[in-house]
């Protein structure tokens, strides 16, 4: 059993009337009306406009604050002969940014004397270096050009304009409250500019100024532009929308050899190719080359037209990008380990841990725990911890740490990502401290995050044209996200796990007229997938609708946004032979007789943990259930009613059911009226009889098992027709009528009987959907 991690809001549903006019003034399906109304589209001419990109969907570049002055004094470099040094960043962004500035310089103004820098993240760091910006005056550059960075590069700018340096300065990160005196700033968002659109990426603002250079906007260099606005999630509105929609025809049909090479190494097909292709193909490789250590090859891989050189150089961004993902795998893994479910906040610690790689980690820990996360790569020589966080709506990462920068060596960021540096001894002090902003913040009363529904569909009426009409309302991305929607009408026949690894997850679902697939590669647990996999039945879900294409083949897909599971994955162990191989997997075991547990004790795994139920019950309420991957039953209750109230606070995503049996109440049966008459006979003339030497005998002699005449002994001994004492009996002389059927051992028996028979002998299905009802409840 696990939730869901968004809550699913249903959309306000618009006036039929008002549909119905839009419909038919634009001619677009109903659905797709509601969906634009939703979204504040809610004219046709609003309608009209969204839909349609073409010139007039960007704005004249010379709006953007000192365009002119930065053009002219570009123009005068490239006439004079002038050295001039474009200074990037390390990410998708900045390479590309620095490849359409360098295209526009020298393939299209033919400028001679043009080079470029990309920062190293691990020695320069992000945005301007004064170090670099040392070397540069050295070696003579005359004009600097700053592409995605520089407004935060106050010092290091008055450093080169005193020597020399002309800065021109391209960039759209939040302006400072005291900019760089530079020759120039060219940024969307400055309030001086009255440029309409302030959210372009660095490389949306490097493509209006070569627009402006070139005195037209350059549509082969939209491909690079787009690459870097996926890649930086801004928002896909507006100017932003209009650049990708043409920038994926471009990137479509691209002619450069270098993103030739990255598809085939990506195995991307560009007939196919979309914004979700930029986001987790192409821009993961490109990114990976700065978080593993320089990104230099990636401009030129991008700009070269070299077809032997681009071969090499994307089949080393594959070997890098492989190396990036296996180490993130294996420090995932690694993480794991150190997780607390105690913190509200996880800090995770360890030397030797990528630094490059650590906002990745991060995210995925955010993903899989739903808790802001800080990680941290220690360096044993310098003792210090550079770590990256990650957080979520519940928690606002820049306001818990910003009032405590004494703490840290280096600290910057936001709401939902930051970067600090702190003494590793320092750790321990920043978990309490994070610990108790969580708290301040109300991280546990703060509701899941929302995801806002379209619709909800019969999974019927899904078909090709119907995912192509919706594909209109793209490119999707941040601020204009893809339909998700609710299905019903459909009946899921199977679920199966898919992938290298089996890490991801294939339901398909039955519908009028055949089936359709839909696929959830969202990070589940290999409890939470077994579980899925052998009852996909209490499945619930919400997912985007995508097409697959597959030999010549075009079919209707759901892609799996969040999902919710009512179940839980039920293992049957049932047995009556508690040995030591059923007590090897790690989890919690549950043990209901305290002796049993005992015994158990030194045979569980080192990691296992050991509870009896009453322990449980004392400390896990329904509020605050005990959470575990894994709830081992190891033996039988003394009442159904003390298993329910146990299903009643865990939450496991996985039950195994070793549910062992001693005594086989159920299985033997109750001893007849005969059996006890037979037995008193020859009880009751007995003394100093010892039952335990004797008792093979007795099983012989009355066709009884062994069990059950302990059994019979027992009511015997309670209604005082024997005397039972260190295993010796003696009969007993008795008068008066005894109901034997009223005696607490045999209630007891008549008990232990129907419990056997609920959990042990019943078959497993029967078992399954007990448990189940019980853990729902």
């Amino acid at each position: 059993m696990f939730e869901r991690k968004y809550d699913w809001v249903q959309p306000e549903v618009p006036a039929d009337d008002q549909v119905a006019t839009l419909h038919q003034a634009t001619g677009l399906s109903p659905l797709v009306v509601r969906i634009l109304i939703a979204r504040g589209y809610d004219t046709a001419d609003k309608i009209k406009r969204f839909m349609t990109v073409d010139e007039k969907s960007f704005y004249d570049p010379f709006l953007m604050n000192d365009m002119e002055q930065a053009c002219q004094r570009i123009q005068d470099a490239i006439v004079s002969g002038e050295k001039i040094m474009i200074y990037g960043d390390y990410d998708v962004d900045g390479i590309t940014s620095t490849a359409i500035m360098y295209e526009t310089l020298t393939s299209y103004l033919g400028a001679q004397n043009v080079e470029y820098y990309i920062p190293n993240r691990f020695t320069d760091g992000y945005g301007p270096n004064r170090q670099v910006y040392e070397r540069m005056v050295a070696d003579g550059v005359q004009l600097l050009i700053t592409v995605d960075n520089g407004v935060s590069g106050k010092d290091e700018v008055a450093y080169a304009q005193a020597n020399g340096v002309d800065v021109i300065i391209t960039d759209h990160h939040e302006l400072p409250s005291e900019l760089p005196e530079a020759m120039a700033i060219v940024h969307p968002a400055h309030p001086a500019g009255k440029y309409p659109f302030k959210s372009l990426s660095g490389a949306g603002v490097v493509l209006m100024v070569a627009a402006a250079l070139l005195e037209e906007f350059p549509q082969e260099m939209f491909d690079l532009a787009t690459l870097g606005t996926v890649a930086d999630v801004m928002p896909l509105v507006d100017e932003n929308r209009a650049l990708v929609k043409v920038g994926l025809q471009v990137l479509q049909n691209t002619s450069r050899p270098g993103l030739q090479a990255l598809y085939k190494e990506a195995e991307v097909d560009a007939t196919h190719l979309n914004e979700e292709t930029i986001q987790f193909a192409l821009a993961p490789r490109l990114n990976s080359l700065g978080r593993m250590g320089s990104a230099a090859i990636a401009v030129q891989l991008l700009t070269s037209l070299d077809d032997e050189l681009v071969v090499d150089l994307a089949q080393q961004v594959e070997e890098v990008n492989a190396k990036r993902k296996q180490t993130v795998d294996t420090e995932n893994e690694q993480a794991q380990e150190l997780l607390d479910p105690e913190q509200k906040v996880n800090v995770l610690a360890q030397t030797g841990w990528h630094e490059g790689v650590s906002g990745i980690l991060a995210g995925r820990i955010l993903e899989q725990t739903n808790k802001p996360t800080i990680i941290f790569s220690i360096d044993q020589t310098t003792g210090l911890a550079k770590g990256s966080g990650r957080s979520n709506d519940n928690f606002d990462l820049f306001t818990a740490l910003d009032p405590h920068r004494d703490l840290f060596e280096n600290f910057g960021g936001h709401k939902k990502a930051c970067g600090l540096t702190i003494k590793k001894e320092k750790l321990p002090e920043l978990t309490t401290l994070l610990q108790t902003e969580a708290q301040k913040q109300g991280i546990k009363t703060v509701p899941k995050p929302t995801q806002h529904l379209a619709a909800t569909l019969s999974v019927g009426d899904i078909t090709v044209d119907l995912i192509k009409e919706l594909s209109q309302l793209g490119p999707f991305g941040e601020e204009n996200p893809a339909p998700v929607f609710a299905f019903k009408d459909y009946e899921l026949v199977q679920a199966k796990t898919i992938g290298k690894n089996n890490n991801y997850l294939r339901l398909l679902l039955k519908q009028k007229g055949g089936t359709i697939a839909a696929l959830s590669f969202a990070p589940l647990s290999q409890a939470q997938l077994a579980a899925i996999v052998a009852d996909p039945s209490p499945v619930t879900f919400i997912g985007t609708l995508a097409l697959n294409y597959w030999r010549n083949t075009v079919t209707p897909q759901i892609m799996i946004t969040d999902l919710e599971y009512a179940g839980i994955r039920i293992l049957d162990q049932r047995t009556t032979r508690l040995t030591a191989q059923r007590l090897t997997t790690t989890g919690t075991y549950i043990c209901f007789n305290e002796k049993l547990a005992q015994t158990i004790k030194p045979l569980l795994p080192q990691a296992a943990t050991l509870r009896l139920v009453t322990e449980v019950m004392e400390q896990a309420s329904a509020t605050t259930p005990l959470r575990v991957d894994e709830l081992v039953l190891v033996d039988m209750p003394q009442s159904l009613t003390e298993l329910q109230e146990l299903l009643q606070v865990v939450a496991p995503q996985t039950i195994r059911a070793i549910l062992y049996v001693k005594d086989e109440a159920y299985m033997n049966g109750m001893p007849t009226r005969a059996d006890f008459a037979n037995v008193y006979r020859f009880v009751s003339r007995q003394q100093n009889f010892d039952i335990r030497t004797n008792l093979p005998k007795m099983v012989k002699y009355f066709h009884l098992q062994r069990e059950q005449i302990i059994f019979i002994l027992q009511v015997f001994f309670e209604v005082g027709f024997v005397k039972i004492n260190d295993g010796v009996l003696s009969g007993q002389q008795v008068t008066g009528h005894f109901n034997l059927k009223q005696t607490n051992t045999y209630q007891r028996r008549l008990e232990m009987m129907a419990i056997q028979e609920k959990l042990f002998y019943s078959d497993f299905a029967q078992l399954r959907e007990w448990l189940q009802k019980q853990l729902k409840s």
